[in-house]
């Protein structure tokens, strides 16, 4: 299993108890056998921060998928964006199935999953 996270470089809390709980966590997925991609990210709004990983997601999912030929994918997420991906996930033959929250789950995504 594949992990994404966005590291904020330069963010106030990275010094404090968040960074450091998102390090804990990290290195708890790392040692149990997940493989963690990272990503700095930049200030954006108040007291946020943003790394646009999604579209690195995108593309290793795809190459993944294609290079391993896995029966079900499963996006943890309810972003829109990666509507497009499970489509072409589809056109590969792949199962695609979404594990979110329903009220963050994009309707575009929520169609383009395997029925």
């Amino acid at each position: 299993m594949v992990v994404y996270a966005r590291i904020a470089a330069c963010h106030p809390d990275v010094a404090g108890g968040a960074g450091q709980e998102k390090n804990k966590f990290i290195h708890w997925l790392r040692s149990n056998g997940f493989m963690v991609v990272t990503k700095d990210g930049a200030p954006a709004e108040e007291g946020h921060y943003k790394a646009n990983v999604d579209v690195m997601m995108a593309i290793d999912a795809l190459e993944l998928s294609i290079e391993m030929r896995p029966d079900v994918v499963i996006l943890v997420t309810g972003d829109a964006d990666f509507a497009y991906l499970a489509i072409k996930l589809r056109r590969h033959g792949i199962r695609v199935e979404v594990a979110s929250v329903a009220a963050n789950l994009g309707n575009i995504l929520r169609s383009a999953r395997t029925m």
